[in-house]
């Protein structure tokens, strides 16, 4: 069990910094309102999604 846990936070600190990574190109690329919009839509979104899908020991 040791090794998922390390590994799930190495898979979520790499996503972190490749988050991170396109949030930049977007703001160098369009703009920092486009790229602030884009990232209160998808934060959003995210929300939606894992309120409508919960994990399955959620207790909501």
């Amino acid at each position: 069990m040791k090794t998922s846990n390390v590994l799930r936070r190495v898979f979520g600190v790499t996503a972190a910094l490749i988050g991170v990574l396109f949030f930049f190109i977007i703001v160098g690329v369009f703009g920092l309102q486009f790229a602030i919009g884009g990232l209160a839509v998808f934060v959003l979104g995210a929300v939606v999604v894992c309120r409508a899908f919960p994990h399955e020991r959620a207790e909501l």
